[in-house]
């Protein structure tokens, strides 16, 4: 009986992914946080924005909460990023660890850098092409069950 129990808990646990990119210095990144509490439930999205030591805060991404997932990441100038996901368009900077919405998107977001998007149930950072990727460490991992 124990044992049957044991294994109705650990179905109903959710999973949880994690991505990043890291500005030529791992102290300096962008990561995606997606959990989940229970297998089949909503996903949680949130965003950390790294510039360690000096700051690392959180931020969610409210109404990121589907299986997939997609977020475009621009790069106008070193430590600065736009992110664009759906309709929604975001900037975060590394030096202080900032993060805003914009209420329309911005009319020049800089180079494509790269995407982070859930492929295969795993969520990934994918580089926007390999000539640029060289400057950048990418990173992805998942844990199921928790």
């Amino acid at each position: 009986m124990a044992i049957l129990c044991s294994a109705v808990l650990l179905g109903a646990c959710g999973d949880s992914q994690l991505a990043f990119v890291t500005e030529g210095d791992p102290g300096q990144s962008l990561s995606v946080i997606r959990e989940q509490a229970y297998l089949a439930g909503p996903w949680q999205t949130t965003l950390i924005v790294a510039g360690t030591p000096r700051c690392q805060r959180r931020y969610p991404l409210p109404g990121k909460t589907t299986r997939q997932f997609t977020m475009a990441v621009h790069r106008p100038q070193p430590g600065v990023f736009i992110l664009n996901t759906d309709n929604s368009w975001y900037v975060a900077e590394l030096q202080e660890c900032g993060f805003q919405a914009y209420k329309t998107p911005p009319p020049a977001p800089g180079e494509l850098a790269g995407r982070f998007e859930v492929g295969d149930g795993d969520l990934r950072y994918v580089p926007a092409s390999p000539a640029r990727s060289a400057p950048s460490d990418t990173s992805r991992s998942r844990a199921p069950g928790r």
